[in-house]
């Protein structure tokens, strides 16, 4: 049997959580969440082309080692989205997704590129991720109302 109440003894003030709201404002009474990784880290070996599921971002670290040039396109703000619904108490607008994409490859880069409803900022100009290097992203959800959900990515 688990003790959850003593896994770490701070008197009472223990919390197990997997996103964290911060900055609540009157505005956003809410706050923003910052969803940091839940489950098993991802680790594959794609072609050429492959997507970045909304389920491969809420685990938050991704491993690639593609056998070949690729383009990893991130999911759909619809899907993204609806995946942060689930797992937390629900997506709003300035809400964060953090993940660590990893390039394992020795030879092959990555090109990102942004789903249907994303974009990339202004200033992320280069969206490659060279062999045996890494890039942590920021995923930013800018809208989350149905029918118009949109997001924006940093580096």
């Amino acid at each position: 049997m688990t003790d959850y109440g003593h896994m770490v003894n701070e008197g009472g003030m223990d919390a197990i959580i997997n996103n964290t709201r911060t900055r609540a404002t009157t505005t956003n009474p809410l706050g923003i969440n910052w969803m940091d990784g839940i489950g098993t880290p991802i680790s594959t070996t794609p072609g050429a082309t492959t997507t970045i599921t909304a389920a491969n971002l809420l685990v938050g670290v991704i491993t690639m080692a593609p056998s070949t040039g690729c383009t990893a396109t991130f999911d759909t703000a619809t899907n993204i989205v609806s995946a942060v619904n689930t797992a937390s108490a629900g997506a709003q607008a300035g809400d964060y997704i953090s993940a660590l994409i990893m390039n394992g490859s020795s030879t092959n880069s990555i090109t990102l590129a942004a789903g249907t409803g994303g974009s990339f900022d202004t200033n992320q100009a280069t969206r490659t991720i060279p062999a045996n290097t890494s890039k942590w992203v920021l995923i930013c959800l800018n809208n989350v109302t149905s029918g118009s959900q949109a997001y924006t990515i940093y580096f």
